[in-house]
């Protein structure tokens, strides 16, 4: 199997990042990955947003978000973003891109315990999470998901807090 892994986005790879899109009919859940980035450009003590790759393949974009700080519990470690390429889904890139930030989250003692989704698209937030079962942590439908402080995220999927 292809080494996974993720990857810092830099000059050198912001131009791919930004050509990255999903498949036509889940746009409406997820922002473009250049929006995204510019987000995280606005945030950048709480935004981390990286590039997954299959080798030296660009598959997807994460981007997550640690607010220890954060006032709200639910908004201090989650998911903002996250799009797989609509050629290279069903491949277990976007489980991978999840348990990398569960990885980071763990690895900064952060504790993810709550998954947020759009009501549209729950089966597949639990899929993508591998949470088919019993999920290790709760799960929510919500429209958006803000970031503490600042205007609801929407379509952001799924979201960890």
């Amino acid at each position: 199997m292809t080494a996974l892994r993720l990857a810092e986005v830099t000059s050198d790879n912001v131009g791919a990042a930004g050509d990255l899109s999903v498949a036509p009919h889940q746009e409406r859940y997820v922002a473009p990955v250049a929006r995204s980035l510019a987000e995280a450009y606005t945030q950048p003590s709480v935004a981390w947003p990286r590039l997954v790759y299959a080798g030296d393949d660009l598959v997807g974009f994460v981007m997550a978000a640690f607010d220890p700080g954060c006032p709200i519990d639910y908004f201090r470690c989650g998911i903002w973003r996250l799009n797989i390429a609509a050629e290279h889904q069903k491949k277990g890139y976007g489980k991978f891109a999840v348990e990398a930030v569960l990885a980071e989250a763990a690895a900064a003692a952060k504790s993810p315990r709550r998954c947020f989704g759009c009501p549209e698209s729950t089966v597949r937030s639990r899929s993508i999470c591998g949470w088919d079962s019993s999920p290790p942590a709760r799960f929510t439908t919500a429209r958006s998901s803000p970031a503490c402080g600042s205007e609801p995220r929407r379509r952001a999927l799924p979201y960890f807090a």
